[in-house]
């Protein structure tokens, strides 16, 4: 390294780490390095305190849950229609058939089979949550099926999860869920 490097690295370095630092001789050893680099991915993470979409490469052994989420919905829907094209009835809704209303996701399948007919306004109609649950699993299954035919190990994530975010996160889906269930109530879904 030449000396005008080597006074920009130990510039950079005493000023990111401040008085906390040994650093011998204008020259930070190994043990300093790493503690330099671990203090200032501490400092980074504390600063951001929203959540965030990143790219994060798989190790080369670590199992892929994009790809196996990719099977299992393209598995249900082949599933589905299989069931649909041979004919076989639907299954009942419990809930329905002992209250006479519909339950919070009546509906689904209907609004399932009006999507895969092109028919998006329908699917709207008949259950607003599953569409939009259904279109939004429509475009990460197209995501992952690009980044795989493409060979990409890095793949999109969300950082920035802790507990309150989880509560905020699961009462936004029961809100989700009383909004559309309120919805099928008021429309007497049949």
């Amino acid at each position: 390294m030449d000396e005008h490097t080597n006074r920009g690295l130990n510039g950079s370095l005493k000023q990111a780490a401040g008085d906390r630092l040994l650093i011998r001789n204008g020259t930070p050893d190994g043990q300093t390095r790493r503690r330099l680099n671990s203090d200032l991915q501490k400092c980074a993470a504390r600063r951001h305190h929203g959540l965030r979409l990143r790219l994060r490469p798989l190790a080369p052994d670590e199992f892929d849950p994009d790809a196996a989420l990719l099977a299992g919905s393209l598995s249900f829907g082949a599933a589905v229609l299989l069931w649909h094209e041979a004919g076989f009835p639907w299954p009942q809704c419990w809930f329905r058939a002992l209250t006479g209303l519909p339950c919070p996701f009546c509906g689904a399948t209907h609004a399932g089979l009006a999507l895969l007919h092109g028919d998006a306004l329908a699917a709207i109609r008949i259950n607003p949550l599953a569409s939009v649950v259904y279109a939004g699993i429509g475009l990460y299954d197209l995501y992952v099926a690009l980044i795989l035919v493409a060979g990409h190990r890095r793949r999109l994530r969300l950082d920035g999860f802790n507990q309150q975010r989880e509560k905020v996160l699961l009462l936004a889906g029961l809100l989700l869920v009383t909004i559309n269930w309120a919805y099928l109530l008021v429309q007497g879904w049949h």
